[in-house]
């Protein structure tokens, strides 16, 4: 598989496609002996290795993608970094995959098994070095790795098992099924719309902000709201995911309400949630003010709910203990309102570029899938 020349990840500091021998080079590579074509890189157990003047210092996540599953003969270093007084490596032997520190994953799994690897993934590892070495282990010029590689990645910081599923999976650019979409409210192009075509939304004093290349509908915490038109969430399994940006810590405020469901913040900036109006629960995270969050929960039949949460620079993660009791899910007696309650007696302050509304409970995987398919329009 040829892999893309980008990463949908912002975390990334390094990432080499083995493209073609002159896109190495210009990537700061100094090959010898590999033979590199059309997005393969093939080291020949002996005399390969690429070198790259890299500078690292700090925390780290590596990511190698071999051409076929690979099991390995003999002990073989993929990567090096203890040049001069560098730490760091990863390398394999008959059977465990080591490294000084760091959680080994194996197909997207966490495990340290070195037999039929398709993609080895070294999460959380200390490196510092002013020098990469590639296919060889640094000193004595021995341990030459004898495989095909498709694609060598480095992350800052440590990847979570979701982060990890979702690159093995190459989930990061799928759009999920959107048949079970209750509501895909979108304004990243200038203009409110639900992009299923299922409600007609209508907004009152809303405005659309220029935010970065893109755009969001900007709620003035006082008059702002938009009508769905319909009550699609109900009694149903949902799963919300979205993003704000909250300017405004005066009381309550709404992010999606029906009078009995309602997804919002409390006056502690804390994320709030009932089904009934009778029972609360709440994030253990505080929402910073004038920032881009990622706000995603999960809401059962019975009631239970789960929160997600993220930023722009970290895809979401389980926030407090699954399946709090939001109360008994209940049919409302109004439309779906969007940054307001349905009868417009509180309101949301800031931005709220974009809401999906899924029928059914997704896993961490999706809802991380979904982080990053629209993270690149929140500006």
């Amino acid at each position: 598989m040829k892999e893309a020349l980008t990463s949908p990840y912002n975390k990334i500091v390094f990432r080499e496609t083995f493209n073609s021998e002159q896109a190495v080079r210009n990537n700061g590579g100094v090959p010898t002996a590999v033979t590199i074509s059309k997005g393969i890189g093939s080291f020949n157990g002996t005399t390969s290795e690429i070198v790259y003047p890299k500078n690292f210092n700090g925390t780290y996540s590596i990511r190698i993608r071999f051409k076929e599953p690979t099991s390995f003969s003999s002990a073989q270093y993929l990567c090096d970094f203890r040049q001069g007084t560098g730490v760091g490596y990863v390398y394999c032997s008959e059977t465990t995959i080591l490294s000084p520190g760091g959680t080994k994953y194996v197909n997207g799994v966490a495990s340290t098994s070195s037999i039929a690897v398709k993609e080895i993934v070294v999460s959380g590892m200390t490196i510092t070095s002013t020098e990469m070495t590639m296919g060889r282990r640094t000193a004595y010029f021995k341990n030459y790795f004898d495989g095909d590689l498709e694609l060598f990645e480095i992350y800052e910081g440590t990847l979570t098992d979701s982060e990890v599923k979702n690159l093995y999976d190459n989930d990061w650019h799928k759009e999920l099924i959107s048949s079970n979409l209750l509501l895909d409210y979108d304004s990243t192009n200038g203009y409110i719309t639900d992009r299923t075509g299922k409600n007609t939304l209508t907004p009152t004093d809303v405005s659309i902000k220029k935010t970065g290349s893109y755009y969001s509908a900007d709620f003035n915490g006082t008059t702002s709201l938009i009508d769905t038109g319909s009550d699609f969430i109900g009694t149903k399994a949902v799963t919300i995911c979205g993003w704000i940006y909250n300017t405004n810590s005066i009381g309550y405020q709404r992010i999606l309400d029906n009078s009995k469901f309602r997804l919002g913040l409390h006056s502690t900036n804390t994320v709030q949630v009932t089904s009934d109006q009778v029972k609360f629960v709440y994030s253990l995270k505080t929402i910073p003010f004038n920032s881009w969050q990622f706000i995603s929960l999960t809401r059962k039949v019975d009631g239970k709910t789960s929160f997600y949460l993220g930023d722009k620079s970290n895809s979401p993660v389980l926030n407090g203990s699954v399946d709090l009791d939001s109360g008994t899910p209940t049919v409302a007696a109004s439309n779906v309102f969007i940054g307001s309650h349905p009868s417009g007696t509180t309101f949301f302050y800031g931005n709220i570029p974009m809401l999906k509304v899924y029928e059914g409970i997704l896993s961490l995987e999706d809802i991380s899938a979904i982080w990053s398919l629209t993270k690149g329009k929140i500006q």
